[in-house]
């Protein structure tokens, strides 16, 4: 981010999003993974990573956030080195919050990122609503600065199965779920999940329950209406 850089503007970025659950245990198979696949930016959820600990991939810039005080969860989001002087990490959660947001200005308008790990269910309803309403007010600040803007994670929201949900989904629609289908409603963001056939290849389900065979979606890929149209496809 030097005085005197040259301008480096990307054409395209693909994003890679898993629920790790423990980024130790998988580095040999996420490193596989990303020398097969080739993401611009990689977002992990669930790294279990403790302290000052942090993801780290060869030819990747990262950062992570580690849960603080307590076991699980923690949230990581990396960015191809070449990029590395026109990333930056532009904002976290606080306390139990689990998000990052990173910037990328190699592309025009910015390429902003939040990486957010949700609350489960069992968290107060009060306290859902605290943490949601400050996390979409993040969201829309980066619209608000002309940044294009992608809200992506395993989110732990049930959304229903109708226009406003995954067509095919369980109908259920959670306390969580409900706050995402009003940020939905305003016509301002789009859930990628639901695109349909033409963008959503292998989906629109993204876990598979062990024990009954249930599918699901709870990784949800939401765009501001000025990214929509440069979607290309969910895998």
């Amino acid at each position: 981010r030097g005085k005197g850089r040259r301008n480096r503007k990307q054409k395209s970025c693909t994003v890679l999003l898993s629920n790790i659950r423990g980024f130790r245990s998988k580095q040999t198979s996420l490193n596989n993974l990303l020398k097969s696949v080739c993401p611009t930016v990689c977002s992990y959820n669930e790294t279990l990573l403790t302290g000052k600990n942090k993801v780290e991939h060869d030819g990747y810039l990262s950062f992570s956030l580690n849960r603080k005080g307590k076991q699980g969860g923690g949230v990581s989001t990396s960015v191809r080195q070449e990029l590395r002087d026109y990333t930056v990490l532009a904002g976290e959660g606080k306390g139990e919050e689990e998000y990052l947001i990173t910037r990328l200005e190699c592309y025009s308008p910015p390429l902003t990122i939040v990486n957010s790990y949700g609350e489960q269910e069992k968290v107060g309803k009060e306290e859902q609503e605290e943490r949601w309403g400050r996390l979409r007010k993040e969201m829309e600040d980066i619209r608000a600065r002309g940044e294009l803007c992608l809200l992506l994670g395993d989110q732990n929201k049930h959304v229903g199965s109708d226009h406003l949900g995954v067509e095919g989904n369980h109908s259920r629609v959670s306390r969580g779920g409900h706050l995402v289908r009003e940020l939905l409603a305003t016509g301002d963001w789009f859930m990628v999940n639901s695109m349909g056939r033409e963008v959503v290849e292998g989906g629109p389900f993204t876990r598979q329950d062990p024990a009954t065979g249930e599918l699901s979606c709870l990784q949800l890929f939401i765009v501001s209406k000025e990214l929509k149209p440069f979607v290309r496809k969910l895998f």
